[in-house]
């Protein structure tokens, strides 16, 4: 069986799960995090641009406001 990984492409499915396991200050820093991969230009296929969504949605649905 192969691995189906890729660096490029979010998994929606396993950031989902990793948000979960989050912190509050940990999905502010995953955040901070992908928009200075996005700012720097090294978001071609939009992996970070994913990401920041997944943790902004587990942040609302903890009732978070989201300041990001």
């Amino acid at each position: 069986m192969m691995n189906s990984y890729n660096p490029y492409i979010c998994n929606w499915v396993v950031e989902e799960k990793r948000a979960k396991k989050m912190s509050i200050d940990g999905l502010y820093a995953s955040i901070d995090d992908c928009q200075q991969c996005v700012k720097n230009g090294i978001d071609y296929y939009g992996k970070y641009v994913d990401q920041i969504s997944i943790y902004r949605k587990e942040l609302h649905t903890r009732k978070v406001v989201v300041i990001k």
